[in-house]
């Protein structure tokens, strides 16, 4: 069968359809019974394709007949060598990378700015991470990526890591050359995990910048969800090298996914390959320049530059100095228009691989926007809270002697100087200011208050973390 022939197959969505036309009786779960148990209109429409692992659907855990052929599809599509389907996000995928391959104590290096996720996977590995600060990008006044400089510094410095571990692209769509970090990595016998949530449709042209894999990256995990037409939820591990113990991988994946995963998600993981495979760029930068054109015509913010092949086109970051950019994503709302993320200088928006609305409609809701945002009050210059910002230390402790420890509440004030016991994490985007394990400082701490005082969210009590921290216990 010719590549694209292949490609044009959805094992896993014609087997369901298969199932759904036998119009079965079902002795089985799930207990909506193909749907016919729901009062929901909308429910009854999509339930009676939530299947499970029935005769002929396969087991996602032991594949051997349609998702097998899924994965071995995408994995055509991507390159790679073996391709994962996981039904639990790119959270999965981040746990599954780091659990296979370090065990306690395991030293591994990473990205200081990463997903929780990937502290997550540190912690319940029992590693010890080797963080690595990335630099201050000053075209987007944000914290972008590690230098190569620093990489390397970490790498002679513990030359028995077991691996790198680098976020590609970062939350905005921008993206660095990979190929010199790879390149290092592999001459000191290190694998290359790379977290590319954002990056799932790299892949499909020239319109965006290179994936991973391409750059000799051994693990890589993709939202499916995020930039591709998936369920949430539904991501790909990829893996491109003979390094890895595939066994392994495959024990931890078992552990970290359900044992009943939704095959409606595996469908849209099948079903959204076959749309990447099938997907033409060639209209989508004249698409992005009309939308970047209209909201560069508001005084409320500046549109940040696009960079080719460096940024996401499919990403617009608006800049925004005199205004609270939480203000403004509010009044938005009110309009209907949601954006993905404020932080306390910017504004994120996530475009699709096609058109999917009408721009007129988008241009009156951003009139009525700028019009209310002409009763706000005018800030003076909101000054930039520089999250990420802090000089490089070496944690004292690996995740797994902190499970040994105990912990203690202390104020803020008197937490000065101890090691946190909880990980401080702004959401969205998920990225912690503050690490378990870590020393704490005057800077982290003022950076918290700002970012409270703003409104910011995080995944912690709010009123907790008003009133402080959990440390060490005096004496242990």
């Amino acid at each position: 069968m010719d590549v694209m022939k292949r490609q044009n197959k959805t094992p896993i969505v014609e087997a369901i359809i298969k199932y759904v036309q036998k119009d079965p009786i079902s002795f089985h779960v799930p207990g909506h019974k193909n749907g016919k148990i729901t009062s929901e209109y909308f429910l009854k429409e999509v339930f009676p394709f939530d299947v499970t692992e029935l005769e002929g659907l396969d087991d996602l855990h032991h594949p051997e007949g349609v998702i097998k052929e899924a994965q071995e599809i995408a994995a055509e599509f991507f390159g790679a060598d073996h391709t994962f389907f996981l039904v639990g996000g790119s959270t999965v995928g981040n746990l599954a990378m780091i659990l296979s391959l370090c065990l306690e104590g395991d030293e591994i290096i990473v990205q200081r700015n990463s997903h929780k996720s990937v502290l997550h996977g540190l912690e319940l590995a029992g590693a010890k991470p080797i963080f690595i600060n990335p630099e201050y990008d000053k075209d987007v006044f944000r914290f972008g990526h590690p230098s190569y400089n620093e990489l390397e510094k970490a790498i002679l410095g513990h030359p028995k890591a077991k691996a790198i571990m680098l976020t590609y692209p970062d939350y905005f769509g921008r993206t660095y050359d990979l190929q010199p970090m790879v390149d290092l990595a592999h001459k000191h016998g290190m694998i290359v995990c790379v977290d590319e949530a954002h990056g799932v449709h790299f892949s499909t042209g020239t319109a965006f910048p290179m994936p991973a894999l391409r750059y000799g990256a051994d693990m890589v995990v993709q939202s499916a969800h995020k930039m591709a037409p998936a369920l949430t939820m539904g991501a790909y591990l990829h893996i491109q090298t003979q390094r890895i113990n595939l066994e392994r991988l495959k024990h931890v994946l078992q552990i970290v996914q359900s044992s009943s995963p939704s095959y409606l998600i595996l469908a849209s993981l099948d079903e959204a390959r076959k749309y990447l495979a099938n997907y033409n760029d060639e209209n989508v930068m004249g698409i992005v320049q009309e939308i970047r054109s209209l909201f560069q015509s508001y005084k409320l913010w500046k549109v940040l530059p696009f960079e080719a092949k460096k940024d996401d086109p499919l990403k617009i970051t608006l800049h925004l100095e005199e205004y609270d950019p939480k203000e403004i994503k509010m009044l938005m709302e009110e309009q209907g228009i949601y954006l993905e993320m404020a932080t306390p200088h910017q504004l994120l928006l996530i475009l699709g691989l096609e058109r999917y609305f009408d721009i007129k409609k988008l241009e009156n809701k951003l009139n009525l926007t700028e019009k209310l945002a002409g009763m706000l009050p005018v800030h003076d210059k909101i000054e930039q809270v520089l999250v990420s910002s802090f000089p490089h230390s070496e944690f004292p402790y690996s995740f797994g002697d902190l499970k040994r420890l105990v912990w203690e509440e202390r104020i803020w004030e008197d937490a000065i100087g101890e090691i946190s016991g909880e990980s401080i994490v702004p959401y969205p985007p998920g990225i912690p200011i503050l690490f378990k394990g870590e020393k704490i400082t005057e800077d982290h701490i003022r950076q918290i208050h700002e970012l409270l005082e703003r409104g910011v969210g995080f995944q912690n009590d709010r009123i907790s973390l008003q009133r402080g921290i959990k440390v060490i216990k005096k004496g242990e």
